[in-house]
């Protein structure tokens, strides 16, 4: 079936330009004008009430779609029927039907395919059409659809090596996902970087005695942790809650801490906990999951309103308060140019006539923003965001000062309305028992008509009523001088709507950034990490050594420094469970990347690049911002189960670079790569170093005991490695250094360490 076509924007645009009318209006004129900029105009002025009426159906998602705004279910309450609906359905639905085709029309290629995998057994005959299992309690009469058939055996993702998937100094670790968990990974990936945003996630008032350790947890296989989690204190016990905050203190552990470069959401995404909540939005699943879960188990504290915002529609008689946990913007590619446009369109959508009274009471700690086309068109966003950015004009204690700059704003878009209207009157002149036409295209017209009348001289009856070629000429010459005129008069109404748009654009940024007066923006924020596909990742985190471990030639470095991650072919994969440490041995081919490479990159970027990334890279980008105080915050120390837990996946990889070693040995050509394993003690990482002096497997306590900050793992800098443990010792001083320095990874991993639970 043949989809019917969509106005361009650029249509639409001048279509507003010439009329006024809104932008879903436009886009009416022109379908029902057969997509005529010229016919649309004409029809609008011939008849400006009913012509821009809605008489055919139109997709206005993008046009006149209001932004959603997400919060947590549980926090509904008796007023949905007097404040607007700012939920994903509403904006999705009309986006969804352009799908519909498409959908049908694979479904129906999917039909005719011969060869097509249906998981059946062996020795089963006829596959035939494969219709999805019937899960659901309750089916619609009309939604019923043939699925997609699939294969019941889960693909399996080939890990690299460990010697390629070691976290090295000072880099960061992150979370990856398979293509069902959407933003997840990023999300906790990105959190984990804001202190007060891992402490929350860390939760220390629900203190779990003990985490089971699954050896393959880290690949997204399944963990017993939902089984077998029990609290240090007697409490108030949701195994499914408990289950889902378990989880996300793991994964805080495994960024904190690991010596694997990365690991995997899997586990945490086919949790019961996260599941049930709203499947139509992925994105919002975990912060609503996480809120609840939290406020569940250990009350309302502090902590479980970190990524909460509380927003308040007022009237004269009554207001009404919404909870969200973050903002689902759709952007409008006309109008939507920076953040502050696209934030003051979702938070209050002013029209010319009337202003909305929304602001925020509270606005989270942790501020999260996903800005998406709901049409998902492939063009990137072009929406600019901003490093710093403050939330103070949409907050409620501000509310004078702002309603004055939407006031102004209002005000300038009024007189732009006005300027557009005269300059419509001088593009188009409306004739009488005719359509409207372009003047220019009227005064062009004169002087070939003049020719007309001067050839064909039967029109005249009297020779003497001829008019002669002078008047001919003087004809021309006024023409054309009125041409002029109207070229000079929409060449200053442009000049005047040009500097109307920058006095806009002035008042507009008032509030977003510092400045000179007596009540500058005091509510800071900075950009801490940014997603645009779900397996890239830009990540803000400090220059400095986390452990105060800083290096002499560092000590004129910026304070911030920006990660870009990359999960190399996360976007063609499926579920995954990754193989045992023993059976990746030799077997660690990458299916895109060749021998020995990794499924993973992790490179340093520049500030330009990641606001560059966010204009250009995809048609969806999560943005997550972090008040002072949560950047700020004063990071803890791990508790002793959760640093045990990651301590014991630590010595599980610790052993599968010691199989991998004793596979290769020394003298095959994979050890020479690069100088492989022959300077393993040099290596960047901490497990390189035990595996030099064969300490694994061990067991590890706490890094209390040691007064050592959790966050960002106990990387050693270079001048307090060994040397090489495979170099010849010349001198006693030498032997001394390496004795050393295995006694002090002893007593830090040793198995006699008191503050071990085995």
């Amino acid at each position: 079936m043949k989809m019917v076509s969509q106005p361009t924007a650029e249509q639409i645009r001048e279509v507003v330009d010439f009329t006024s009318v809104s932008e879903r209006e436009a886009a009416i004129l022109l379908k029902k004008n057969q997509y005529d900029l010229q016919r649309a105009v004409e029809a609008y002025f011939n008849d400006p009430v009913t012509a821009a009426e809605e008489n055919v159906v139109v997709d206005d998602t993008s046009t006149d779609a209001r932004p959603s705004m997400s919060r947590p279910n549980s926090r509904a309450d008796n007023h949905r029927a007097e404040v607007q609906d700012l939920s994903l359905d509403h904006t999705q639905a009309a986006a969804n039907l352009s799908q519909g085709s498409a959908d049908l029309k694979r479904a129906i290629e999917l039909s005719l395919q011969p060869n097509v995998n249906s998981g059946q057994e062996d020795g089963v005959l006829g596959a035939g059409q494969q219709f999805g299992p019937a899960t659901r309690s309750y089916y619609e009469a009309d939604q019923w659809a043939m699925t997609v058939p699939v294969s019941s055996q889960p693909k399996t993702l080939e890990h690299p090596p460990p010697s390629k998937r070691r976290r090295l100094e000072g880099e960061p670790a992150f979370l990856y996902g398979s293509k069902e968990t959407g933003y997840l990974a990023p999300l906790l990936t990105i959190y984990h970087g804001i202190p007060l945003a891992r402490e929350a996630l860390l939760l220390s008032s629900m203190q779990v005695e003990r985490y089971t350790h699954n050896p393959q947890w880290w690949t997204g296989q399944d963990n017993d942790n939902h089984a077998s989690v029990t609290l240090a204190v007697e409490g108030r016990v949701d195994r499914a809650r408990l289950a889902l905050l378990a989880e996300i203190q793991c994964l805080m552990a495994f960024l904190d801490n690991s010596d694997r470069s990365y690991g995997s959401v899997d586990v945490l995404a086919q949790l019961s906990g996260l599941k049930r909540y709203r499947s139509d939005s992925s994105f919002s699943q975990l912060l609503e999951a996480w809120s609840d879960a939290a406020v569940g188990q250990c009350g309302s504290e502090q902590l479980t309103h970190v990524f909460s915002s509380t927003a308040v529609k007022a009237d004269d008689k009554s207001a009404i308060s919404k909870a969200m946990v973050c903002l689902e913007p759709l952007v409008d590619r006309n109008h939507d140019r920076t953040i502050v446009d696209l934030l003051d369109k979702t938070v209050w959508n002013d029209s010319l006539e009337s202003l909305d009274d929304i602001w925020f009471h509270h606005c989270a700690e942790v501020f999260t923003i996903r800005m998406w086309d709901a049409q998902n068109r492939e063009e990137p966003l072009e929406v600019a965001a901003s490093p710093i950015w403050y939330s103070d004009r949409y907050l409620e204690e501000r509310k004078a000062e702002s309603r004055a700059i939407r006031t102004k704003v209002q005000a300038i878009r009024k007189q732009i309305r006005s300027l557009s209207n005269l300059h419509s009157r001088c593009q188009f002149a409306t004739v009488p028992g005719r359509n409207s036409l372009r003047v220019k295209e009227i005064l062009k017209a004169v002087p070939e008509a003049t020719t007309v009348v001067t050839t064909d001289r039967y029109i005249y009856d009297n020779v003497a009523d001829e008019p002669n070629d002078q008047e001919l000429g003087h004809l021309r010459l006024d023409v054309l001088a009125v041409m002029e005129r109207i070229e000079e008069k929409i060449s200053m109404i442009e000049m005047a709507k040009d500097e109307l748009r920058f006095q806009m654009k002035q008042v507009i940024q008032q509030l977003t950034m510092p400045t000179d007066d007596d009540k500058p923006p005091v509510h800071k924020y900075m950009l801490m990490g940014v997603s645009t596909k779900p397996w890239i990742t830009y990540l803000r985190r400090r220059s400095t050594d986390l452990l105060g471990i800083e290096a002499e030639d560092d000590a004129g470095a910026p304070e911030w420094q920006w990660w870009r991650t990359v999960w190399s072919y996360e976007a063609n994969a499926d579920p995954m469970m990754g193989p045992s440490a023993r059976e990746a041995v030799g077997t660690h081919r990458s299916p895109e990347h060749g021998s020995h490479s990794a499924p993973h990159t992790v490179t340093k970027v520049s500030e330009a690049e990641v606001m560059e990334a966010v204009q250009s890279e995809h048609p969806a980008v999560v943005l997550v911002y972090g008040s002072e105080r949560a950047v700020e915050w004063k990071a803890t120390t791990l508790s002793e189960a959760l640093a045990n837990f990651v301590a014991e996946d630590n010595q599980a990889f610790a052993r599968e670079l010691q199989e991998e070693f004793n596979a290769e040995g020394p003298g095959t050509p994979e050890t020479q790569e690069a100088g492989a394993w022959a300077d393993l003690a040099l290596d960047d990482s901490p497990t390189g170093q035990r595996l030099a002096h064969q300490l694994a497997p061990m067991t590890i306590h706490s890094p209390q005991a040691d007064g050592e900050t959790s966050l960002g793992g106990g990387h050693l800098s270079e001048e307090d490695k060994p040397p090489p443990y495979n170099a010849k010792p010349e001198g006693q001083e030498q032997q001394s250094k390496i004795a050393l320095h295995a006694e002090e990874m002893m007593q830090k991993y040793g198995q006699d360490q008191p503050g071990f639970n085995p």
